[in-house]
C-alpha cells in the first residue's frame, strides 16, 4: 500500500493529467499538489542548470529552462537514486529528441563535454607519480609499463568545433559562430581544484586513448606511429607527468 501511494504521488505530481486525486484526502489536493510540483521541478532545473552552465548561456532561460522541464516531465528520465549527479546525464541524448533542436546538432556534443566536465569535478582525488618514478623503472621494462590515470581524467571528442562553442558561450560579445564539422579531441582533468581541459594534437590523443584502455607503453607508441609517423612519445609522457594524470605504474606481466 505504501509504494502504491508513493508511486501514485509521484506521477501525480510529475504528470498532472494523469493524477488522481482520490488518494489525497483533501478538499484542496491539486493545488497542494502544485505546491511539491513546483519544488520539485526548480530543484530538478537549477540542477541542471549547475552541471550545464554553457548550455543555459547558448539557449538562454526560457529555451534552456523548457527542456529542463520537458525532461522531467518524462517518467523514463527521473532521478532514480538520491544523488542527483546519477540523473543529469541523460540530458544530452534528451536535447537530441527535441525536434526544435534538430537544426543545432552540436547542442548534444556540448552538453556531453560539460558533463564530462562535471564528472572531472567530481572525481575522487589521489596522489601522482613525478618523473623520478618512471626514472626508477628498470630500462628493459618500461616498453612493458602499463599506466593507471588519475580519477578525474577523461578524454573527449567531437566532430563539432567545441572550443569556439564554448567561446561564445563565455563571451557574450563573441563572433558568430559558423558551424562546421571540426574534429576536436581533449583530455579534461583536475589536477588540484579547478577542471582544466586541454584540446590536443590527434596523435597525442590516440596515445593517451590508447594508454587509458590498458595497452603496454610498447604498443601504445607502436600504435600511434602506424598512423602519425612524427609522434613524439617523449613530449607526450612530459604533457601527462606535467599536468599530473598519471597516478600510478604497473610492469605487465609476461
Amino acid at each position: 500500500m505504501l509504494e502504491q501511494l508513493q508511486n501514485s504521488f509521484r506521477t501525480s505530481v510529475l504528470q498532472p493529467d494523469s493524477q488522481d486525486l482520490s488518494l489525497f484526502s483533501s478538499a484542496f489536493s491539486a493545488e497542494r499538489l502544485s505546491i511539491y510540483r513546483r519544488s520539485v521541478y526548480d530543484n530538478l532545473k537549477d540542477s541542471l542548470g549547475v552541471v550545464y552552465p554553457g548550455l543555459w548561456k547558448l539557449l538562454g532561460d526560457d529555451c534552456a529552462n523548457s527542456i529542463a522541464y520537458a525532461l522531467i516531465r518524462s517518467l523514463k528520465q527521473l532521478p532514480t537514486s538520491g544523488c542527483l549527479d546519477d540523473w543529469n546525464s541523460g540530458l544530452p541524448e534528451f536535447i537530441a529528441t527535441v525536434p526544435e533542436l534538430a537544426s543545432l546538432p552540436y547542442l548534444r556534443d556540448y552538453a556531453e563535454f560539460e558533463w564530462a566536465k562535471h564528472l572531472s569535478y567530481s572525481a575522487p582525488n589521489c596522489n601522482v607519480i613525478n618523473a623520478q618514478a618512471l626514472q626508477d623503472v628498470e630500462k628493459e621494462q618500461v616498453g612493458e609499463l602499463k599506466f593507471k590515470f588519475v580519477p578525474s581524467l577523461i578524454l573527449y571528442t567531437s566532430i563539432y568545433p567545441i572550443p569556439e562553442i564554448q567561446n561564445v558561450a563565455e563571451n557574450p560579445d563573441a563572433a558568430e559562430l559558423k558551424l562546421r564539422h571540426q574534429q576536436v579531441q581533449a583530455v579534461i582533468t583536475r589536477p588540484f581544484n579547478d577542471v582544466l581541459t586541454f584540446w590536443l594534437a590527434e596523435d597525442v590523443w590516440m596515445f593517451l586513448s590508447a594508454l587509458k584502455q590498458g595497452a603496454t607503453l610498447d604498443n601504445a607508441v607502436t600504435k600511434t606511429c602506424a598512423k602519425y609517423s612524427d609522434f613524439n612519445p617523449t613530449h607526450a609522457l612530459g604533457f601527462m607527468l606535467h599536468n599530473r594524470l598519471i597516478e600510478g605504474l604497473n610492469i605487465c606481466a609476461q
